[in-house]
């Protein structure tokens, strides 16, 4: 994160954002991993890496953001300040409903293991821009 532009307040709200975020993604992909794989607790938490990391961006730009899952819309918020957020416009559609999707009985049963794989590299990979982008910033 760039030293200048955040105060110490700022900067130790956005690392918590990365951090919670991080820890999503690594229960996301030991629960994808574990005999039984728990794929629809993992869907989750994979939603939830992404937007933290999208909240820990917010935080650094000081953009405003309502308490919202939705991460088409929160993306839309960076966008105002990063286009090259625009890149992740479709992860951030089929993440969106992972954050209810599989969290209740349903007729939904679990996602494909070949799905959450490619989801959590897809997580991984966002999470990472950001990291660079608040680096370089």
């Amino acid at each position: 994160m760039a030293q200048s532009c955040m105060d110490n307040e700022t900067r130790r709200e956005v690392s918590q954002w990365l951090l919670k975020g991080q820890r999503d993604l690594d229960v996301a992909d030991l629960l994808s991993k574990s005999k039984p794989p728990y794929l629809d607790v993992a869907a989750y938490h994979c939603q939830q890496a992404a937007e933290k990391a999208l909240k820990g961006y917010l935080t650094a730009q000081d953009i405003n953001f309502p308490k919202s899952h939705d991460l088409v819309f929160l993306l839309g918020l960076a966008m105002e300040t990063e286009a090259r957020f625009r890149q992740w416009q479709q992860l951030a559609e089929t993440l969106t409903p992972y954050a209810t999707m599989f969290r209740y009985p349903g007729p939904i049963g679990e996602p494909p293991r070949e799905e959450i794989t490619g989801i959590i590299i897809q997580v991984e990979s966002f999470v990472q821009f950001v990291r660079e982008l608040l680096i370089n910033t």
